[in-house]
């Protein structure tokens, strides 16, 4: 790690975003880094407040779903709104439709982080993706449950959920909703209230199923790809960063 100096529409647009404002930071650092899975390099980026006694140790690791990567307009705001709070910020590209696959690349993604984390002075870590990267963070979440790995359960703390597709924009009764209702992490959701691939009738009752105390926070007349008409695209970033920010304050205190 380099010292410190349906398809899922993802929001690769040029439509404007809402940059960081109201945060405790004001300088970010990022810095790209390689991790390693099998015979490949993955590419990421961290992001991180400095001077680094900004840190408030925690880091957050997110990915993109089923189309484009890390670049995507949502995860870089968000790392960025994140970092300038005192967050330390690992998002990553994986390509590909075999959620699986993308659960594995997370696995050593999560690692290499682990492996870096005193150097870093992160003592805790957060999960996250939208749409398939978040179903990817959850799968992972589980298998730390089920494998008992002390060292890597214990290092994860939540997880966030931007987007997740409970089911098929036109298969509403077939339900991806058994990996949370064994997850028994933290959790945090985001969706839309239009959103085609996870109604939210249906997701109210699933949260209502699952382990713990999971919070949704809802993007009033958004769909899955959580954009809006452009007047009101700014409002909905700047909800979105605003609500992962609240809740993960909340955790980490606790």
């Amino acid at each position: 790690m380099p010292k410190r100096s349906n398809s899922d529409p993802e929001l690769n647009d040029n439509s404007k975003v809402a940059k960081c404002d109201e945060v405790q930071v004001q300088k970010i650092t990022e810095e790209a880094v390689k991790i390693p899975y099998k015979d490949k390099i993955i590419d990421g980026m961290l992001t991180f407040p400095t001077p680094s006694d900004s840190n408030n140790h925690t880091a957050v690791i997110l990915t993109h779903g089923a189309g484009g990567d890390m670049n995507i307009k949502q995860l870089k705001y968000l790392s960025e709104y994140l970092s300038r709070s005192g967050f330390t910020i690992l998002r990553f590209t994986c390509r590909g439709l075999n959620v699986n696959y993308k659960t594995n690349v997370y696995r050593s993604t999560l690692k290499f982080l682990h492996s870096n984390a005193e150097e870093y002075g992160i003592k805790k870590c957060v999960l996250g993706g939208r749409s398939m990267g978040c179903r990817a963070a959850v799968q992972l979440a589980n298998q730390l449950q089920e494998r008992k790995e002390p060292e890597l359960s214990d290092f994860v703390v939540g997880i966030i959920c931007l987007a997740y597709p409970l089911h098929l924009q036109d298969e509403k009764e077939k339900l991806r909703d058994g990996p949370l209702l064994t997850m028994k992490m933290p959790a945090f959701f985001i969706s839309g209230t239009e959103d085609e691939m996870a109604e939210k009738k249906i997701f109210e009752e699933v949260l209502k199923k699952m382990p713990g105390s999971p919070v949704i926070h809802w993007l009033e007349g958004v769909g899955h790809s959580h954009t809006s008409r452009k007047a009101e695209q700014l409002n909905v970033e700047k909800s979105v960063c605003e609500a992962v920010k609240s809740w993960l304050t909340k955790l980490v205190r606790d």
